[in-house]
């Protein structure tokens, strides 16, 4: 059982189903001293895409799920890695404040701010309200700049 961390479109239930048929969605939960920035430019979706930097103070919302050896390959695959994200350990929090490890993604090659699609924020608006995200969490998402 291998335990992954999504934060941007991959918060879309329908996207997984078609990267990661195996998957299961476990819970909420939060990555403390991170921020959400878009620091990559997709040709494919033709615009900005989520990454996580670290940042004291700050937290990115997302979900957990468990992916099977071969989701997590096709997820590889999906996001580029290791060219445009490389895979990464980091310790949640879940909404019963459990830490756990659970792999994500980085940008590898940051870019300055790159304007997100109203559809690829929307994405990650539309888990925020659908699965609770907090106020200040949704709050931040509405300054996001997109295109």
């Amino acid at each position: 059982m291998i335990y992954y961390f999504a934060y941007g479109s991959n918060l879309s239930e329908e996207q997984m189903k078609q990267r990661c048929p195996n998957h299961k969605l476990l819970y909420v939960a939060v990555l403390k001293n991170y921020r959400l920035d878009f620091t990559i430019y997709s040709n494919k979706r033709d615009c900005g895409c989520a990454d996580i930097i670290k940042d004291n103070g700050k937290e990115v919302w997302g979900l957990v799920y468990s992916l099977s050896e071969s989701d997590l390959k096709s997820l590889d695959k999906s996001e580029g890695a290791p060219i445009n994200y490389k895979r990464i350990k980091v310790h949640i929090i879940n909404k019963m404040n459990k830490a756990k490890e659970v792999h994500t993604y980085e940008v590898t090659e940051k870019q300055p701010f790159q304007a997100p699609s109203n559809e690829y924020l929307n994405i990650i608006k539309n888990a925020a309200r659908r699965y609770n995200f907090p106020k200040t969490y949704k709050d931040f998402l509405e300054t996001i700049n997109s295109k």
